[in-house]
C-alpha cells in the first residue's frame, strides 16, 4: 500500500509538471510573437512605431561622399513639403496676424476649463506678433473668483482679470498676444491663473516658432564625415511668391540655368549652386540675400566639424540674423537661454557694430533675453560678427549678420 501510495504521488507531481509546461509553452510563444509582431511592420506599415504625437521629420538630402550633390528630387521637395504643410497652414503672415494651432483638449483638475487648454501659434515671421483668445469657463457648482493671471514673460501680454468672478456656467475671455522676435527658433511661455479659495492655479502653455518665409531645400548643406563641398540647392519661398536673389555671401548668385537679378524677372523658386572647396573652413552659415522686405537674409547653416564655438551656455539658437538695417541704426533683438541664467554683458568682434544687453528674465528653465545691436555711421554691405555673451563665469559666442541698405 504504502508503494503505491508513492506511486500515486509521484504520478500527481508528474502530471503537474506537464501541466505547467503546457502552460507555459503557448504563453512563451504568445510573448514572442507579440514582441515580434512590434518589430515586424505589416505591409504597408512604418518600421518604427512611434508612440508621441511628434510629427515624423523627413530625412534631409546629404550627399553622398565622393559623389557630386544632385538637384534634390521631385521626392525630396514633397517629404520637406509634407513635413511642412500642417504647420504652415497655420502660419502666422504678417505682424498682427491671428491664427494659431490649438492642441488637443486637456480635462481639467479644478472648477476652471480653459479652452484651448494650451496655444500653438505656429510660424511667425521674425519681428512678427500672434494672438489668440482662451475661454476660461466654470464648469463647477459654484462661484469662482480670480484672483489674478499673469504672464511668465515679457514677450507675452494678457488682459486684466483680477477679481473677475464667474458664475457656475460663465466664461470670461483672455486675449493673449505673444510678441514677434527676430531670431529664429522656437518660442515658449506660460500664462499661470490664479484663483481664491485654495483651488489649483491653471496653466496655460504657449509656444510658436519664428521662421523665415524663404527657405532652402534642404535645409542645410552638410560636410560632416568629408560630405560634398559642391551641389546645388532648392531656394524658395514658402507663399509662392516671386522674389529676386541678390547676392551669395556678397557674391552674385550662381543659378542653374543662369540668373541676373538686375535684368531677369524675379521667380518663386531658384536652383542655387554653391562650391566651397577653395574653402578650408567655411563660416558656420551661408548667407543669400533677397530682395523681401520680411527676409532680407535667408541664412542656410553649413554643417561641419567646429562650426557652433564650444562654450558654457545653452542657447536656442547660436545665431543672431538682425536682417536688413540702415548705417547708425540701432535695433532690439530677443533670444532665448535653454538655462536660468543672469547676461551680464555682452562683446561684439566688430567695429562696424556694438551690442549691449537690455535685459534678461528667467522663466522656469529658460532665460528671455535682450540685446540692442547699434551699427556705426561707416557700415556697409554684409557685415558678419561674432557676440560674445557673459553671465557671470560662463561665456558662449554666437553668429551675427545684417546687410546694410
Amino acid at each position: 500500500m504504502l508503494i503505491a501510495a508513492r506511486a500515486g504521488l509521484a504520478s500527481l507531481r508528474l502530471s503537474s509538471a506537464f501541466l505547467t509546461l503546457l502552460i507555459a509553452i503557448p504563453a512563451a510563444w504568445m510573448a514572442h510573437s507579440s514582441w515580434a509582431q512590434q518589430d515586424i511592420p505589416a505591409s504597408g506599415s512604418s518600421a518604427t512605431r512611434r508612440t508621441d504625437d511628434k510629427p515624423q521629420q523627413a530625412p534631409s538630402a546629404k550627399p553622398t561622399q565622393g559623389e557630386p550633390a544632385a538637384k534634390p528630387s521631385p521626392t525630396d521637395k514633397d517629404q520637406f513639403r509634407a513635413r511642412d504643410r500642417a504647420r504652415e497652414a497655420g502660419a502666422a503672415q504678417g505682424a498682427g496676424a491671428t491664427t494659431e494651432r490649438t492642441r488637443p483638449a486637456v480635462r481639467p483638475t479644478g472648477p476652471v476649463q480653459a479652452e484651448p487648454a494650451a496655444l500653438d501659434f505656429g510660424f511667425m515671421a521674425p519681428g512678427a506678433d500672434a494672438s489668440a483668445v482662451v475661454k476660461l469657463s466654470n464648469i463647477g457648482a459654484s462661484p469662482v473668483t480670480i484672483k489674478s493671471a499673469k504672464a511668465g514673460c515679457k514677450c507675452t501680454t494678457i488682459n486684466s482679470l483680477d477679481g473677475a468672478v464667474l458664475e457656475p456656467g460663465a466664461s470670461v475671455d483672455l486675449d493673449v498676444k505673444l510678441s514677434g522676435a527676430i531670431v529664429q527658433g522656437a518660442r515658449r511661455a506660460s500664462i499661470t491663473v490664479s484663483f481664491e479659495g485654495g483651488i489649483a492655479p491653471l496653466v496655460i502653455p504657449l509656444q510658436g516658432e519664428v521662421a523665415l518665409p524663404v527657405r532652402a531645400v534642404p535645409p542645410y548643406i552638410n560636410l560632416v564625415g568629408g560630405g560634398a563641398r559642391t551641389g546645388r540647392i532648392v531656394v524658395e519661398s514658402n507663399d509662392k511668391a516671386p522674389f529676386k536673389l541678390l547676392a551669395v555671401d556678397g557674391k552674385p548668385p550662381v543659378v542653374t540655368g543662369g540668373y541676373d537679378p538686375a535684368t531677369d524677372a524675379p521667380r518663386a523658386n531658384y536652383l542655387l549652386e554653391y562650391d566651397l572647396t577653395s574653402v578650408e573652413n567655411p563660416e558656420a552659415y551661408m548667407l543669400v540675400e533677397t530682395d523681401r522686405a520680411d527676409c532680407p537674409i535667408l541664412d542656410i547653416r553649413i554643417r561641419r566639424e567646429g562650426a557652433v564655438p564650444r562654450g558654457t551656455l545653452r542657447l536656442a539658437d547660436y545665431r543672431l540674423n538682425l536682417g536688413a538695417m540702415r548705417a547708425g541704426e540701432s535695433k532690439e533683438v530677443e533670444f532665448n537661454l535653454l538655462e536660468p541664467a543672469e547676461l551680464t554683458s555682452a562683446v561684439s568682434g566688430s567695429g562696424s557694430a556694438s551690442v549691449q544687453v537690455v535685459g534678461s528674465e528667467i522663466d522656469g528653465k529658460i532665460t528671455h533675453a535682450r540685446l540692442r545691436v547699434m551699427l556705426s555711421p561707416d557700415a556697409a554691405g554684409l557685415v558678419r560678427f561674432p557676440v560674445v555673451l557673459v553671465a557671470g563665469a560662463k561665456q558662449q559666442e554666437l553668429s551675427a549678420f545684417v546687410v546694410v541698405r
